[in-house]
């Protein structure tokens, strides 16, 4: 993060750092020390903000179990994408388990491999958004839903109850991917003819419960649970109801931000629900996006696995896998919004499929050819998504330049906010409180729109919030004006755009220029003013 590049940048992601750092300010004021803040961690109301949404629909969870990791472990708060390893950690391990469990040692390492090197798995690990949380608990939850024995084992059906409780909590999308496995587990315990049928109704009876109380802990009661539920329905029946020949979808592409945020110049579906409905394009967005996701070579290596994977007899658990990667991809192909990280939750069961059918072919040394084929050919992949395809990188001829290159994208938020608080702070002759305004004026065409987000400008006032002084308060505004600066008497004012501004013939009356940087890789010009004695 000490050169962040877009790591903590696009969509949601900002929202979701902007909503940690309120949890993270309450917790650590800047006279605090260590065992103070933990102190602070045992005793904080943390369920009233995780109901708290980030953004939309999503709890705060996920910001605040980062939260609560920086704290105990005392790290910066800038290191909260980097706890995300945490997560990736826990989907190759229980990926491995559960291809262990259904299969052998060899199918459990293979899929964990695989998973491992999908381009969506780590390039989502690098991102702060909640999506790789829930695959986390997904995979999980998977694993245990097959230790259960169809819900004979009274422990791991408490166990996966307190995991989907977790993960409903995360991201509602849990409810997509794991209502597929306790459905078709449901199937199997009604096929029983023994008396060992009513225990196991009563075990997977206890996962739902446990698994449903996470909605009434995050919506508060049970009235604002159903109206919430209510929406959704409608939004889903709209969509299946409703032919538009209009698109409301964004692809989250493996050159763009890797892989997790679509440009500018696409329609953004958290501000188009409005003309959407069922169309070709529609249906097969998600399969369309999976070559991206898993990459290309992935992808064909799953279609020419399929075969093998149906013939496979060692794979105790194939109709799980199916309703696994099916139902979540009808679910969410009827949500009036779509972003191709929404699927995440579904690669470790591709990773499975893929890893089934390989292991069940018969020719030895084809076999021993195809695995090293998919090693050379994810490493190499991971390399140049990492480096030579990710934004602002330079070209193929330079591709020493390009491996060396320690970060997908070089920035310097960092440096251009400290310099810009140390030049505040020097200037700053007097103990008052310090009253910052912060204008963004940006006015390219490759930027979101005002009215939904700026995620640079967010960030930037983000780190600036980080490296102030306790009293010094600092204010976003979206245009500036003589008036607007009169009223809330900044004493510097620190302007955004992508033009050499000049201050209007009456603010300079008032102030002085005593800083100009310049973002990269933005060419975002920074200028700060100094109120005039």
């Amino acid at each position: 993060m000490q050169q962040d590049g877009r790591h903590a940048l696009g969509c949601e992601s900002v929202f979701h750092f902007e909503r940690a750092f309120e949890i993270y300010e309450q917790i650590t004021p800047s006279s605090s020390n260590y065992l103070a803040s933990v102190s602070r961690i045992i005793n904080y109301p943390w369920a009233p903000q995780i109901r708290q949404p980030a953004i939309s629909a999503a709890p705060s969870t996920y910001a605040a179990i980062g939260v609560f990791l920086t704290v105990l472990f005392n790290l910066s708060f800038l290191n909260l994408p980097q706890l995300n390893i945490i997560y990736l950690a826990l989907i190759i391990l229980f990926t491995y388990l559960l291809g262990k469990s259904i299969a052998d040692k060899k199918t459990g390492c293979l899929s964990a491999f695989l998973v491992a090197f999908y381009p969506m798995v780590y390039g989502a690990s690098r991102k702060l958004v909640p999506e790789i949380a829930l695959t986390a608990t997904v995979v999980c939850a998977y694993y245990l839903l097959v230790k259960t024995k169809t819900f004979k084992s009274i422990l791991y059906s408490l166990l996966l109850g307190i995991t989907g409780f977790f993960g409903m909590i995360i991201q509602p999308l849990f409810t997509a991917f794991i209502s597929g496995g306790l459905l078709y587990y449901f199937y199997k315990i009604i096929r029983y003819t023994n008396k060992t049928k009513p225990q196991r109704f009563l075990n997977l009876s206890i996962s739902i419960i446990i698994m449903l109380a996470a909605l009434f802990f995050v919506h508060g009661d049970f009235y604002e649970f159903s109206l919430k539920t209510k929406d959704a329905f409608k939004e889903m029946r709209i969509t299946l109801t409703t032919h538009s020949k209009t698109f409301v979808g964004n692809a989250d592409t493996a050159t763009d931000g890797l892989f997790l945020f679509a440009s500018p110049t696409d329609s953004c579906p958290c501000t188009q629900t409005t003309d959407r409905g069922m169309n070709l394009r529609c249906i097969l967005f998600y399969l369309s996006q999976l070559a991206d996701q898993i990459s290309f070579f992935c992808a064909l290596l799953l279609i020419m696995s399929l075969f093998f994977f149906i013939k496979n007899k060692k794979c105790q658990s194939k109709m799980l896998l199916f309703v696994w990667v099916f139902l979540p991809y009808l679910i969410l192909v009827l949500l009036p919004q779509k972003w191709g990280r929404f699927y995440l939750p579904g690669l470790p069961a591709v990773a499975l499929i893929t890893a089934c059918g390989i292991t069940n072919i018969t020719h030895k040394r084809f076999k021993k050819i195809l695995l090293v084929l998919i090693f050379i050919v994810s490493l190499t992949q991971f390399f140049m998504y990492s480096y030579y395809a990710a934004p602002g990188k330079p070209a193929l001829s330079k591709l020493t330049e390009s491996i060396n290159a320690h970060k997908p994208l070089q920035s310097n938020y960092h440096l251009t906010v400290r310099q810009i608080i140390k030049k505040i702070n020097s200037n700053d002759v007097n103990t008052k409180k310090i009253n910052i305004g912060l204008f963004d004026i940006v006015e390219s065409a490759d930027r979101f729109s005002i009215h939904w987000y700026n995620d640079l400008t967010y960030y930037f006032r983000l780190l600036m919030k980080f490296y102030k002084k306790a009293e010094t308060h600092v204010t976003l505004h979206w245009n500036i004006s003589a008036s607007l600066i009169d009223e809330n008497s900044y004493d510097f004012l620190v302007v955004l755009s992508d033009n050499d501004y000049i201050l209007d013939e009456h603010i300079r009356k008032n102030y002085k220029l005593i800083q100009k940087n310049t973002l990269r890789p933005a060419n975002i010009i920074v200028i700060t003013y100094k109120k005039k004695l």
